[in-house]
């Protein structure tokens, strides 16, 4: 949308920047969440108990490998300039 607004130079030069404009309105829910979850932090890591984050560590495992695939083959192919078929 930006780019249908702008032309090529404007947007490469300032125009990038607007769109951070609107995600200024989430930085005063941020702060308040931020209060918030330490309370709550503290009251959670208080009692830990054993397995409790294995779904957590188990999700997030997975998510990191698939972005570690995704951005290997991506460089690989521009970088290394390797086939896409030995990739």
């Amino acid at each position: 949308m930006m780019s249908a607004l702008f032309a090529h130079d404007q947007l490469h030069a300032w125009g990038w920047r607007i769109p951070f404009l609107p995600g200024l309105s989430v930085v005063p829910f941020g702060f308040f969440l931020r209060r918030e979850m330490q309370a709550v932090s503290l009251i959670i890591f208080r009692d830990p108990r054993p397995g409790e984050y294995l779904p957590d560590l188990t999700l997030m495992s997975g998510t990191i490998m698939t972005y570690v695939r995704i951005l290997g083959v991506s460089y690989t192919i521009s970088v290394l300039h390797l086939s896409p078929s030995k990739t």
